[in-house]
């Protein structure tokens, strides 16, 4: 099976030998944080070896699952303080709508051109769209970037409850 790590294979690979008919696979951290404070510390980091092997393990990846994060001082992104209200509110004005690995889009599903994105340690959401990447995202309050993330083609598989599923569908294209 291909269960065990391979680095020619994927970050997150699927076992075939699984005779139960589940999902196993091994997930791999980047051994870093998720964003830091300047752009020449993300540089620093970057070149760090350890780093370095998993950006070209991700790369290699054919899964993955993500969250989306909404625009608001409730969203997860902005409670862990790695983003100021200040950042939040311009992120707003530039009709952010939604955030799927720190990286932020609009409406249309285009990644805003933000130097919040130069600081982040981590793949870029245009990588997604060379993976099978599930989604995992309901309520209310993330339709906007639900419906972002889907326009975008960030997702082949979106996990939704009933009522937000419906919310999309009335929403269209």
């Amino acid at each position: 099976g291909c269960d065990t790590y391979r680095r020619s294979k994927s970050l997150l690979s699927v076992s075939k030998s699984n005779k139960g008919g589940g999902f196993r696979g091994k997930i791999y951290a980047i051994p870093s944080p998720f964003v830091v404070s300047t752009v020449d510390q993300a540089d620093r980091f970057l070149t760090e070896p350890s780093i370095q092997e998993m950006m070209e393990l991700a790369q290699l990846t054919k899964y993955a699952v993500v969250g989306i994060g909404g625009v608001s001082s409730e969203a997860t992104f902005v409670q862990r303080e790695n983003l100021t209200m200040n950042e939040l509110a311009y992120i707003r004005k530039e009709n952010g709508v939604g955030d799927i690995l720190g990286q932020f889009y609009n409406q249309s599903g285009e990644r805003l051109d933000l130097s919040l994105h130069r600081r982040l340690i981590g793949i870029s959401i245009e990588n997604l769209k060379t993976m099978y990447t599930i989604g995992v995202a309901g309520g209310a309050e993330k339709l906007e970037a639900i419906h972002g993330a889907l326009r975008g083609q960030y997702l082949a598989v979106l996990v939704t409850d009933e009522e937000t599923a419906q919310s999309l569908l009335s929403m269209g294209r």
